[in-house]
């Protein structure tokens, strides 16, 4: 055997030990404890989506206010400031998302709160206070990841999660 050919061989055989999974292999990861320590936030499939794309949307937000602020459009950071600003509206999706993670509802709450302040300093034309409004955002944001993890659960595992506290969905009325 040539050496390129055996080397050749050699990558084969790992790459096709590397990529083996079988049934037990899941099985054996299924059981072991998980390494991420964050709190679990139970969601259904269709609810843990939903929040990913009010994730992307608040990061959409959070670029316009910058590329805003950078230009000094101080009404375009607080039109884009508004869309995550507080309102019952985003108090009711925060608890029913939150309903089964303690907390989650009251860091949702923070985190809206602070983009309140934005808006407050947008509107005085106050750029520095529109920068620390928007890193005080962002804390909130790293401090919500840092702290919980989605857990997608059924219907009836959220329901039983939820409790009393589960509200019908103020986006879909479920």
């Amino acid at each position: 055997m040539t050496t390129s050919y055996r080397l050749s061989l050699l990558s084969f055989v790992l790459a096709l030990g590397c990529s083996r999974t079988d049934a037990s292999e899941h099985a054996d990861h299924e059981r072991m404890p998980s390494m991420d320590k964050r709190t679990p936030l139970p969601l259904t499939e269709m609810m843990a989506n939903h929040q990913k794309e009010q994730m992307r949307d608040h990061l959409r937000v959070v670029q316009e206010i910058a590329a805003s602020l950078a230009v000094e459009d101080y009404d375009a950071s607080a039109r884009s400031a508004s869309r995550i600003s507080w309102s019952t509206q985003q108090a009711a999706m925060c608890k029913h998302m939150g309903a089964g993670a303690p907390g989650f509802a009251d860091v949702g709450e923070q985190f809206h709160r602070a983009a309140d302040k934005i808006m407050d300093a947008a509107r005085t034309h106050d750029r520095v206070g529109v920068a620390a409004a928007l890193g005080s955002t962002l804390t909130n944001c790293t401090g919500c990841h840092d702290t919980y993890r989605q857990e997608i659960v059924d219907e009836a595992s959220f329901e039983k999660l939820a409790g009393s506290s589960s509200e019908a969905c103020p986006m879909h009325g479920k």
